[in-house]
């Protein structure tokens, strides 16, 4: 179930309409990220040397060396590759992990079953980062793939779907990397492999930069190689910024200082698409190998976890409702109606990435809650339950119809009273994630 980072307040005050308040509104990466037009040949510098022009430490580009061939042909391995397989020209899906995950050892690697040929035998803790900044990290990846067949989930899928996973930690300094990915797979022969985000430790909080470098390793799984242009996905080089995959053809390069390749991992496609064997067009292969946009038609499921349906508790009363949420796209930020006949008449509106809340001060009564959650496509899940809100304790069914005390209502729900008249308050539920103390940055790592 997902932790909360953001909540709501809902106040039904005693003599008129509910007041409503964000306690933490969302960040601004959900609303007011500037999303990087498309990179073109026409707007980036041409070919050769780096930029010397000075930039700050967060933005100074961290060199890649991050793609490792693959010990294989792929197309021997793919009739033994972990199934199900895909279709070249159908959609694909990334699983980001953000947590944790102990990676095995097989060849070629299986997403499925947690294996690989690189970084075998390792064990990668949660990610130190926030809920929020997870959902944002994610939804800065969704805004890179818009244009195609790429569905980005940080829900693991069911097995009998393919899926390449983003192991999403481990810490860049000592990886001596941002990222690390299997390359050379160019028709995605090998849908199911394990790429590798080292941005946890010093660059916990690189929500662009995090979503640039997933998108960038997910790349060289499919076979995309290095280009000779700053600012575009491909390039050699990353930083804390949001760049797109370049629309239009470019120079391979094996290294930093744009050194024209010899040996490009997927010439065939290059040739078709860019007449020549060494420049690459990544808007075109994506497009080739996963078709039109990822469209959105799964509405999400919404699910009572507590109290339970018919709960009692004594007033005025104060509980948490918990809510699990499934979706092809969680997590994401959905909008969230929440109404009590008789309290909130009219729907309360609000934005979530998890649509837990708290209820304070519940006054006596019989009590439905309707909810609707709505995700980004427009998609519905609707939820109905009941609550009765009584003057009397509830009691204990333990043969001696005791009441329960106040630590055991507590204990079936946070029952008790507020004392007093108090309202309505519900709380969409803020809860802190506990990070480990990082070290303090060092200046940028090369990978």
């Amino acid at each position: 179930m997902a932790v909360l980072s953001h909540a709501l307040a809902l106040a039904a005050l005693l003599a008129g309409e509910p007041e409503l308040r964000m306690l933490h509104p969302l960040p601004p990466e959900h609303g007011q990220r500037s999303v990087p037009a498309a990179a073109s040949t026409s707007s980036s510098p041409s070919a050769g040397a780096p930029s010397s022009a000075s930039v700050s430490p967060e933005r100074a580009p961290v060199p890649y060396d991050d793609a490792v061939p693959l010990p294989f042909e792929p197309r021997d391995y793919a009739p033994q590759a972990a199934s199900p397989r895909r279709k070249v020209g159908t959609s694909t899906t990334i699983f980001v992990n953000f947590d944790g995950v102990e990676i095995g050892e097989c060849s070629p690697s299986n997403s499925h079953e947690n294996c690989h040929w690189l970084k075998k035998n390792t064990t990668f803790d949660p990610w130190s980062g926030t809920f929020a900044q997870r959902v944002a990290i994610l939804d800065a990846m969704r805004s890179l793939a818009t244009d195609f067949g790429i569905r980005i989930t940080g829900e693991r899928p069911p097995y009998d779907e393919p899926y390449m996973m983003v192991v999403y930690g481990g810490d860049s300094v000592e990886e001596e990397a941002l990222g690390r990915a299997p390359a050379g797979d160019c028709w995605d022969d090998l849908p199911n492999q394990i790429a590798y985000v080292f941005l946890d430790g010093e660059r916990a909080d690189w929500v662009n930069g995090g979503a640039s470098t997933a998108m960038h390793e997910s790349a060289h799984t499919w076979g995309f190689d290095h280009l000779g242009l700053e600012n575009t996905m491909m390039s050699p080089a990353g930083d804390n910024t949001l760049v797109k995959y370049l629309d239009g053809c470019a120079q391979i390069v094996d290294d930093v200082q744009f050194t024209p390749t010899e040996e490009p991992s997927c010439p065939e496609i290059n040739l078709e698409l860019c007449g020549l064997s060494d420049f690459q067009n990544d808007v075109a292969t994506l497009k080739l190998l996963f078709g039109n946009p990822y469209v959105d038609d799964r509405a999400p499921t919404l699910e009572l976890v507590s109290p339970y349906d018919g709960y009692y508790a004594q007033g005025p009363a104060t509980f948490d409702v918990i809510l699990e949420v499934h979706d092809d796209l969680h997590p994401q930020v959905y909008e969230l109606e929440i109404a009590v006949p008789g309290l909130i008449d009219e729907p309360q509106l609000r934005r979530a990435a998890d649509p837990s809340f708290e209820i304070q001060g519940m006054p006596v009564g019989e009590w439905t809650f309707d909810l609707v959650l709505r995700d980004a496509a427009g998609n519905e899940a609707t939820l109905s339950f009941d609550v009765s809100i009584g003057e009397d304790a509830p009691v204990l069914d333990d043969g001696c119809a005791c009441a329960a005390s106040s630590a055991a209502r507590r204990g079936l729900g946070g029952l008790g009273g507020l004392g007093g008249a108090g309202g309505l308050l519900l709380l969409l539920l803020a809860i802190p994630a506990l990070a480990p103390r990082r070290r303090r940055p060092r200046g940028p790592l090369t990978r």
